[in-house]
């Protein structure tokens, strides 16, 4: 009988949430998977779900880390938004004491991903492989793009940083998403600008879903490059 101990553990663990079985058996989703969906400990961003036990980083991606130390990382609902349809993941970091990174390709644009501090990797979401849409369709879940282990502070190398150094949780993460929020509305009234040389007047809303995707190919990499950057504020705006 094929079995795997990566598989066991995770869905007997509190990482169930990022089993496949777990879910298909619950006939449910992650928490706060798409945007508006109610759930307790789930704070609204202008429309962008930002659940409060995990951690985010600049880069837009997200951290989550069980009592046992087992992780999960991923892309926010900001992003996974952003992008739309994703058409291919591929992971650049797989295995050991590394800055998880992957490149997430829509239509032509190729956008690397990276978490900005070093994580024991154990593995990797193999089943982006096969179905990429799942991570925009469930960022906080079905998702996910790496597993792996946080060790104590004695057992990271010395000058390295600490897993959540520089990270938003809570109030904050909540704060900082809605400035995101603001920067994508100016980011894409440029970009309509540069296109159709008509300063067009602001909704007041989120850019409709999978704004990467429906802008040529110039300006869909220009945001992305923005949106990811981790520059100051005033930089990342220019």
């Amino acid at each position: 009988i094929p079995w795997s101990d990566q598989a066991f553990s995770r869905c007997g663990s509190e990482a169930h949430r990022y089993c496949d079985l777990y879910l298909a058996l619950a006939r449910t989703s992650a928490p706060a998977a798409t945007p508006g969906e109610a759930s307790p400990g789930v704070d609204d961003a202008d429309g962008i779900p930002v659940p409060r036990w995990l951690w985010f980083a600049p880069s837009h991606t997200w951290l989550s880390v069980a009592s046992d130390g087992v992780c999960h990382l991923g892309v926010d609902a900001f992003l996974a938004r952003t992008l739309g349809g994703i058409d291919r993941v591929q992971f650049v970091t797989t295995k050991g004491l590394e800055r998880p990174a992957a490149v997430l390709t829509v239509r032509e644009v190729s956008v690397t991903v990276s978490f900005p501090n070093p994580v024991f990797i154990t593995g990797v979401n193999g089943a982006l492989r096969a179905d990429p849409a799942r991570l925009a369709r469930d960022p906080y879940g079905l998702g996910w793009l790496f597993e792996g282990i946080v060790r104590d502070r004695a057992a990271v190398p010395n000058g390295a940083p600490k897993v959540t150094d520089g990270l938003f949780r809570g109030d904050a993460a909540t704060a900082w998403m809605r400035r995101e929020t603001l920067r994508l509305r100016a980011l894409a009234e440029d970009a309509a600008e540069r296109i159709s040389g008509v300063r067009l007047a602001a909704d007041g809303g989120l850019p409709a879903p999978g704004l990467v995707r429906s802008l040529p190919h110039e300006e869909a990499l220009r945001l992305s490059h923005l949106l990811l950057s981790t520059a100051p504020d005033e930089e990342r705006s220019s």
